[in-house]
């Protein structure tokens, strides 16, 4: 019965918003695989309906969600077998975006896996229904409801004729195909490539050529608001045409859906206008980095020592998952702000965790290229335990420190070596540190996605590492822009 009674309300749902915009003609079944892509398929809004009144999921081959970046399969990928979309149409939404946005409207789907050597994974490695189960065990296990919000920052870029990316620089667009240098001098009489101190924060930089379009992501952003996006404020950032467009709080599971519309959102504004907006941590090595901060909160507060000595005792271990590529690593430096070392302090942004009120952290330990459904889910798991478990909160805030200053990290570690531990330097180290930690992450995960995230990740870090560090660049940059 209650089966029967959540495939009306689907349908209903469905039906419903068809009926409310009669311009959907298409229909986008999204997900983000483990690798971090947010993959996609067309279906006409004639199909859905029929899909939805049949209770029917969207088929994939198994290879679907199991393409590596340069898309080449996991090398265990079975011939034989199929893989499920089930759209959450609770997470339904119009996209405002592209020549026919008006068009199209996208829906979140879980991921159901099925082959002849596996055929009960059913949607044990599914990240969104991981972070939907993880939600529940924090309500069920101390009472805790989690509400989570982003900061989104990006890099603008131009094509040259022959597709090569580069940052946008102050001549118009008239000049983009000139040489790297002549295009892009960031303090005019130099030929100095680090551009820093050009824009950064500055009121100059709502007058660079790409800010209009900065303004009609926020336009387009705001006019979805209605679905459960909304902008608390947009800035340029220390990157010439770099800059973050900040995400109201939400709760955790439609926080994440409205990440993932946000993103899609503005990189497509950009693209209709012959730029492109990328994510990415490290587009270019001579600029400056991207993150996608995550301000996550607990309620009740009474658990947050406990909530927050779970982050920092398991943090090494939730690099591999929140910086899952091998150009995500140059964000672990005091220059990026991603932080060094294993800490916490107020209002104090040389650290990992940014703590900016009772129960409210920002974990800076993030960056677009993740999972952000698997990393929420990885992050609330480890903070679960430790409020579970009652551990104890033995980090002391970084900004007490006596004397310290921007850099003195070393002053930190220096103190208490077991606990200030160097955050890791790679993937492969990052790795390491999951592993170890896998046994106790999976007493709320499942051991189950984890193992898989470990092997696929390994497979294609291992594969990557053997290829030029720009084209490895290059290639990911594509597949995250």
């Amino acid at each position: 019965m209650a089966h029967l009674q959540e495939h009306a309300s689907n349908l209903a749902l469905l039906a419903n918003f068809l009926a409310a915009n009669p311009e959907v003609r298409y229909i986008r079944y999204q997900w983000v695989d483990l690798f971090g892509i947010l993959r996609v398929r067309l279906v006409p809004k004639s199909y859905s309906m029929q899909l939805a009144s049949t209770d029917s999921p969207l088929v994939l081959p198994p290879f679907a969600n199991g393409l590596m970046v340069d898309d080449v399969p996991m090398p265990d990928t079975k011939p034989a077998g199929r893989d499920s979309l089930i759209p959450d149409w609770s997470s339904l939404r119009k996209t405002n975006f592209g020549v026919n946005g008006d068009h199209y409207a996208s829906v979140m789907c879980w991921v159901s896996e099925s082959n002849c050597e596996e055929p009960d994974v059913g949607v044990q490695r599914c990240p969104r229904t991981l972070l939907g189960r993880v939600l529940s065990q924090a309500k069920e296990l101390c009472n805790l409801d989690i509400v989570v919000g982003f900061e989104v920052e990006f890099i603008v870029m131009g094509t040259s004729a022959n597709g090569d990316r580069h940052p946008l620089g102050p001549a118009d667009a008239g000049a983009r195909d000139r040489p790297f240098v002549e295009r892009y001098d960031p303090y005019e009489s130099s030929s100095d490539l680090y551009p820093h101190g050009v824009t950064g924060y500055s009121a100059s930089s709502v007058r660079d050529k790409s800010f209009r379009y900065v303004e009609e992501c926020v336009e387009a952003l705001e006019a979805l608001s209605t679905r459960k996006v909304n902008v608390l404020q947009f800035h340029s950032e220390n990157t010439r045409s770099q800059y973050e467009i900040s995400m109201a709080p939400l709760p955790a599971m439609e926080a994440v859906d409205s990440l993932v519309s946000a993103q899609e959102t503005i990189k497509n504004v950009f693209a209709k206008h012959g730029y492109q907006a990328t994510m990415y941590p490290k587009p270019f090595a001579e600029l400056g980095a991207n993150g996608s901060h995550m301000h996550l909160s607990i309620s009740p507060t009474d658990l947050e020592d406990h909530f927050l000595a779970g982050l920092l005792r398991r943090l090494p271990a939730l690099c591999a998952i929140t910086f899952p590529v091998h150009d995500s690593y140059e964000r672990v430096s005091r220059l990026y702000e991603a932080g060094e070392i294993v800490g916490w302090g107020w209002h104090d942004r040389t650290l990992p965790i940014r703590k900016i009120k009772t129960g409210h952290w920002e974990l800076r330990f993030v960056d677009g290229t993740t999972n952000m459904y698997l990393a929420l889910a990885a992050c609330v798991a480890a903070g679960l335990q430790g409020a579970r478990k009652r551990e104890e909160l033995l980090w002391k805030d970084g900004a007490s420190v006596p004397d310290r200053k921007l850099s003195d990290s070393e002053k930190m570690t220096d103190s208490d070596p077991d606990l200030y531990r160097p955050l890791p330097k790679s993937l492969d180290e990052a790795l390491g540190c999951l592993k170890e930690s896998s046994g106790d992450l999976a007493e709320l995960m499942g051991d189950k996605i984890l193992e898989r995230y470990i092997q696929m990740k390994e497979v294609e870090h291992g594969k990557s590492k053997t290829w030029d560090p720009e084209k490895r660049r290059r290639l990911y940059l594509q597949k995250f822009t």
